[in-house]
């Protein structure tokens, strides 16, 4: 079994070494062996009492030392023990500690079993104030927080303290105890549970991805037994075809374009600090909305990435309305959405000029209307700093700073896990888009193409839902292009790069409920109106 790591957080006087004592002494704790691991010394000390037996073992390092992967092995082969209490230096940095359990060496004999923050719910103020993003970095990091010392709180002052946290870490639980003693009574009571969690039921996305997986084997083997000379003949074969057609071709179109994309944008991601890009734009609201655009050309990052690079650039002083105008116009002026889209539609160059026009226009729009938003400080949540893509850079901060040779296979590590996080997008809409257009009737599709207002609304919504890649939507655009009227595909290519429903989702984790919901709704309205009366004009010439 993998040895169990508890890490409790917090700084000097809050009481981490008291809860330890009270933790060590409960008895769910009294057949295993443990180790502590103290980081910094406190003025309480673990119980002499408690290091009777040899069944706890207590390890205090220098101050000032950071624990590394390397000493935290090293005592696990000296000790074998079932658990390791680790009592962190409330200066030293907790993503840089839970990073070490990351290393091979650690991560194949220990899981992190929970990680606890602890507060002196009495100078609650003093802490933000003195040691504010320290304090979140660790809340952030918590799955659980315990205001320790509130016996002598109002109830209305703790309700304040916990809204505050949950704005910091809103999945975190936060307990408070009036002393370590009860925190004691609530582990033998067995109203805290601090062991692992059981695994949560299969999300709706899940069984989604789970059945699109299965059918797609199903496909697989339906084309091996169709070719080794199975009887079919029940089945409509003409439209079996079609779909495959439709299919395949949308799918070996596209995909060279997602993955010199998902390429490119690693390259930008692991090469370019932050700090560059927010240097990039000018602090001038005028001239900003020109640099955000430039930005889009110069930095096409990947979606996993847009919004997160998008808060940093506000929080570094870059004015609202420019920011969102880089957000919104960067996956359009993207040159390799640019290069896709003629690639697509190498007859028509009116509906690459067409995209790139609109495209703009709207995400300039939006950044002029932005112009008159009030600013607001908390705009930007506190946890939307936390907020990273999966890849093994963004993880991985022992990466970071090092040198050109060691950063190149983390870039095809960023690219490879990009490519399959958007790709299965890809798969998803031209599997949905085949099976449209080989099960619905051309004369179904006519019809409700011949309805501009309705047909604009349905590419719109489709590419919201879909969520397709804007490296590679050209092609699933392209294949409605022979039922739908020109301004309901641009629809689908205007509005998809700006705002989908995955996207969507990242934007409620970083801003205000309120700011995200005027923005969709302006972003949605503003389209819809530009798209139905500018696109006749574009393509009248």
């Amino acid at each position: 079994m993998k040895v169990k790591i508890d890490i409790f957080t917090g700084f000097l006087g809050a009481g981490k070494t008291s809860l330890i004592n009270e933790m060590l002494g409960s008895p769910f704790l009294q057949h295993e062996k443990i180790l502590v691991i103290q980081c910094e010394a406190g003025r309480e000390s673990i119980c002499p009492d408690l290091l009777k037996g040899g069944k706890v073992r207590v390890e205090k390092l220098e101050q000032g030392t950071v624990l590394t992967a390397e000493m935290i092995r090293e005592r696990l082969l000296q000790f074998f023990p079932d658990r390791v209490i680790i009592e962190q230096n409330g200066m030293a940095g907790l993503d840089n500690l839970l990073s070490q359990f990351n290393q091979p060496g650690l991560q194949k004999r220990c899981r992190i079993n929970s990680v606890l923050h602890v507060a002196d719910a009495r100078s609650w103020e003093m802490l933000v104030q003195n040691m504010g993003p320290r304090l979140l970095e660790q809340i952030a990091g918590s799955e659980l927080v315990l205001l320790n010392y509130s016996a002598g709180l109002s109830p209305e002052r703790i309700k304040t303290l916990k809204r505050r946290i949950r704005g910091m870490n809103p999945t975190c639980e936060v307990l408070t105890i009036a002393t370590p003693r009860e925190f004691r009574r609530k582990l033998d009571e067995g109203t805290l549970y601090l062991e692992e969690k059981p695994v949560p039921p299969l999300r709706w996305s899940n069984w989604f991805w789970g059945v699109l997986l299965l059918g797609g084997l199903g496909y697989f083997l339906f084309h091996i037994l169709q070719t080794s000379g199975g009887n079919f003949s029940g089945l409509d074969m003409v439209r079996i075809q079609a779909f495959n057609t439709v299919f395949i071709s949308i799918l070996m179109q596209a995909f060279p374009f997602l993955l010199i994309g998902a390429f490119l944008s690693s390259l930008i991601q692991v090469f370019v600090p932050g700090d560059a890009m927010a240097r990039f734009f000018s602090r001038n609201k005028i001239t900003s909305f020109l640099m955000a655009i430039l930005a889009g050309v110069f930095f096409p990052v990947c979606d996993c990435a847009i919004i997160p690079v998008v808060v940093r650039l506000i929080k570094k002083g870059v004015p609202l309305p420019a920011a969102l105008t880089f957000l919104l116009a960067a996956p359009t002026v993207n040159p390799i959405v640019v290069a896709s889209t003629y690639y697509a539609f190498p007859d028509e160059p009116m509906v690459v000029a067409a995209r790139l026009i609109l495209g703009i226009a709207i995400a300039v729009t939006v950044g002029w209307a932005f112009l008159f938003y009030p600013r607001r400080q908390d705009l930007v949540l506190d946890r939307a700093d936390h907020y990273r893509c999966d890849c093994i850079y963004c993880r991985d901060d022992s990466i970071k700073g090092k040198g050109f040779f060691a950063k190149v296979p983390v870039i095809f590590r960023h690219a490879g896990a990009e490519f399959i996080d958007v790709g299965r997008f890809l798969i998803m809409g031209a599997f949905l888009t085949a099976l449209v257009q080989t099960l619905v009737s051309r004369e179904a599709l006519f019809q409700l193409a011949g309805d501009r207002e309705v047909s604009l609304a349905v590419m719109m919504g489709a590419a919201f839902v879909l969520s397709v890649c804007s490296t590679s939507d050209a092609f699933i655009g392209r294949s409605f292009s022979v039922a739908f009227p020109v301004d309901a595909v641009m629809g689908f290519l205007v509005l998809g790069p700006m705002l989908d429903l995955k996207n969507l989702l990242v934007l409620l984790g970083s801003f205000r409920k309120g700011f995200v919901l005027r923005l969709v709704l302006f972003v949605m309205g503003l389209s819809y109106i530009l798209l139905y009366f500018l696109t006749p004009l574009i393509f009248s010439r």
